[in-house]
């Protein structure tokens, strides 16, 4: 009794957030849980690493940003050029992951985009510390026929790839979408 009573106090408190392990006390023998997907806070500086470490996964496949970022990508559709993946779940800090994984028939390296959390703000100053300068004469102006909140471009050229970030126009000057691609 007990140790069901412990169990279901560590269920409740990983429906929290909280991550917990949890020992049976009966002697049934059942496949462990799958592990939770981790939903740890990221600073600026910890997600541009990550940004780094999927520019470098090049051609960009499901399996190396799944590898690089510890989230599991699914296909959701495919064309002649590319097989499109995306993550199963929004998993904090983003809102979505999408691959464009290259298709047999296309020379193409790929495509990787993230659309950022809002609680993730990660500012042009803090891009141009840990990315360096950006190669762009000024922030590309959306055009006045998109849609309303469309983010101003910055982009970066690190070894062959080129990573954009999608800063939003209010006040904070967020990035909220980042497009990494190669030349």
């Amino acid at each position: 009794m007990i140790g069901r009573a412990l169990g279901t106090v560590l269920l409740a408190a990983g429906a929290i957030g909280v991550t917990a392990c949890i020992a049976k006390t009966d002697n049934k023998s059942e496949p462990a849980p799958a592990q939770p997907i981790q939903t740890k806070r990221m600073s600026p500086t910890e997600f541009l690493d990550l940004v780094s470490r999927v520019a470098a996964q090049r051609p960009y496949t499901s399996k190396s940003v799944a590898e690089v970022t510890g989230i599991e990508l699914a296909v959701s559709s495919s064309n002649e050029y590319f097989d499109i993946y995306t993550a199963k779940a929004p998993i904090a800090p983003f809102t979505s992951i999408e691959v464009r994984q290259r298709s047999l028939s296309s020379s193409q390296a790929g495509q990787v985009m993230f659309e950022l959390a809002p609680d993730l703000c990660v500012t042009e100053t803090a891009a141009v510390a840990k990315l360096g300068a950006f190669v762009d004469e000024g922030p590309s102006i959306p055009s006045p026929h998109g849609p309303p909140g469309a983010p101003a471009y910055r982009t970066w050229k690190i070894d062959g790839v080129v990573v954009k970030l999608g800063f939003a126009r209010d006040t904070a000057g967020c990035a909220r979408i980042v497009i990494i691609t190669t030349d």
